[in-house]
């Protein structure tokens, strides 16, 4: 099979895209360096290429088993005692 490169108008007229685009994607790396070819100021692109590069992806959706559901919220004093401190006991009126 023999790489037929087109010119940038071919391009973003074939994708409905603007001529500007097309630049912009070049400039980005969206469109990567081994699609197209630069000859001084003008830009060749391999047309099948980009149009399948392009292309949706098929999304490959594997199952995953449920995880454990996780224990249950524990109450406010239980989470005081397991922090060892205990929160009732400061005064609040003593000046530190």
């Amino acid at each position: 099979m023999t790489i037929q490169f087109v010119p940038i108008e071919d391009l973003a007229r074939t994708l409905t895209v603007s001529i500007t685009t097309v630049r912009a994607w070049v400039r980005t790396g969206l469109i990567p360096g081994d699609m197209y070819v630069k000859i001084g100021n003008t830009y060749r692109f391999d047309k099948e290429s980009i149009i399948e590069y392009f292309k949706p992806k098929k999304l490959v959706v594997e199952a995953v088993p449920p995880q454990p559901s996780p224990e249950p919220e524990a109450d406010a004093e239980s989470k005081m005692e397991q922090l060892g401190f205990d929160f009732y006991a400061i005064d609040v009126d003593q000046n530190l």
